[in-house]
């Protein structure tokens, strides 16, 4: 489902997974390790994927940018062009 890219970002930006409850299956399917997304405003993926990332109460996880290895990274537009190209955390 592809959405357009959310415009407002979070600063300094970080990066979160989605809630595994918003991926259609029951129970949720969580065989594969989920991707990062760069965290927009409204605590969506900035790439306006469905997902809530972070809980009404914002005690969440989140990673610095750098910090998240390049195979976990969403790579839709929103979040793609944040992620840092210089990452040593591979």
């Amino acid at each position: 489902m592809s959405a357009k890219a959310h415009p407002q970002l979070v600063f300094p930006l970080r990066a979160a997974t989605r809630d595994a409850a918003w991926y259609g299956t029951e129970p949720p399917d969580e065989r594969r390790p989920p991707k990062f997304h760069v965290v927009a405003k409204d605590s969506a993926p900035a790439c306006g994927q469905r997902g809530m990332i972070l809980n009404d109460d914002t005690t969440f996880a989140t990673w610095e940018l750098a910090a998240v290895p390049r195979a976990r990274r969403c790579q839709r537009p929103g979040c793609r062009e944040h992620w840092p190209t210089d990452a040593h955390h591979d």
